[in-house]
């Protein structure tokens, strides 16, 4: 159980943290026309970008959670928002554009975080018709996943490629799984998790960004990749000794402040002036997530300092509410002065979610519903 003097603690030192990510995620929810989608990356104070369907999927993730755990009708309305704006992109054939621009091709990636949302509002809705619609673009996937070799048919097809971080793709597998009952889910899942650990996993635990330079890692691809993997060993615990390695790898490359680099160079060294802010938010859920598979004191206080970072690093007291409460890139100081980052905003709520919830997380398959 984790103490609730830590947890009194954090929210002591961090007032208001919770609560201004809450308002940021309702702000940053784009209202313009039919398209009630979530905006993308940089969000500069007099700028409005359009849209992106990979950061709807998050949003409709996020308020899909924060309704089951408060019951809020707003949070409700905001993700069936969410959800038809997602369900608007989809074309007959069952994919998802990429980009809202006509002749756009689906990026695999960013189709799985959307179906991803569909299911988890599915859970709080049950509207059959979103989960069907989910369920027809994960089966145009399914082949590629079931695949002996999956590289080879990621680069044949029209659908764009992705790194190693497809890993994450597990999870909506994981959760069709278990809806349906249907094997075909689950061993399409155990594929592409051999497929990453096997291409793109070195000896020390950490993750190659490509196939001939092992020492070359993006962090953030690394928690995408985790989050995956974690989802499938909460249901086979095959490939958990793997799932451990990369998470003790993610320990020892911290910056001593908690936070997360964004990447090692291609000599395997770290960029020690850039800090990737989505990654240590996502470090918070996945050292929470370690946590409930070992029950090892060091996840907890890993994620705790990585959240004390975050806090840290919010923006608080500029003028535009789009920026007011979002967390910087971590990558350049004047554009984190003046920016935020959907995701890592995103990523953060999440976390503090999960941290509130931790102590009723049951293992095996309560754990895929915190993704």
């Amino acid at each position: 159980m984790i103490s609730d003097d830590l947890l009194t603690e954090f929210t002591r030192k961090n007032k208001g943290f919770f609560d201004r990510l809450l308002k940021w995620n309702m702000n940053s929810q784009y209202v313009a026309g039919k398209f009630i989608g979530f905006i993308p990356k940089v969000t500069f104070p007099l700028i409005r970008y359009e849209p992106y369907p990979e950061i709807t999927g998050y949003g409709v993730s996020l308020f899909s959670k924060l309704y089951k755990v408060f019951k809020r009708e707003e949070y409700f309305k905001r993700a069936v928002l969410a959800s038809n704006a997602i369900l608007r992109m989809q074309l007959p054939s069952g994919a998802f554009k990429s980009l809202l621009k006509e002749g756009s091709k689906e990026a695999i990636f960013d189709s799985l975080m959307m179906i991803n949302g569909l299911i988890d509002f599915y859970e709080i809705s049950s509207e059959e018709d979103v989960f069907m619609r989910a369920i027809i673009a994960l089966e145009r996937m399914l082949k590629i996943f079931q695949s002996k070799n999956i590289l080879l048919h990621l680069q044949a097809s029209e659908i764009n490629a992705p790194y190693f971080h497809i890993a994450k793709g597990i999870i909506p597998l994981i959760k069709a799984y278990l809806y349906l009952e249907d094997k075909r889910y689950f061993r399409a899942a155990e594929n592409l998790a051999d497929f990453v650990v096997r291409n793109f996993q070195n000896q020390d635990g950490g993750f190659r960004l490509q196939l001939n330079i092992p020492s070359w890692n993006r962090f953030h691809y690394l928690c995408y990749a985790l989050e995956g993997l974690i989802a499938l060993a909460s249901q086979n615990p095959r490939l958990l000794n793997n799932v451990k390695k990369a998470m003790v790898y993610l320990i020892n490359n911290r910056k001593i402040d908690g936070a997360i680099y964004y990447s090692f160079s291609s000599n395997g060294l770290p960029i020690k002036n850039k800090v990737d802010i989505a990654a240590t938010a996502q470090s918070v859920r996945i050292f929470l997530l370690g946590y409930s598979i070992t029950h090892e004191g060091k996840f907890v206080t890993a994620a705790l300092k990585a959240l004390n970072y975050l806090a840290k690093r919010q923006h608080k007291k500029i003028g535009s509410k789009l920026v007011n409460g979002g967390l910087p890139f971590g990558y350049h100081a004047i554009i984190d002065c003046l920016a935020a980052c959907s995701w890592a905003t995103q990523f953060a709520t999440d976390s503090i979610l999960l941290l509130l919830n931790l102590d009723n997380l049951a293992y095996k398959e309560k754990l895929i519903i915190t993704f």
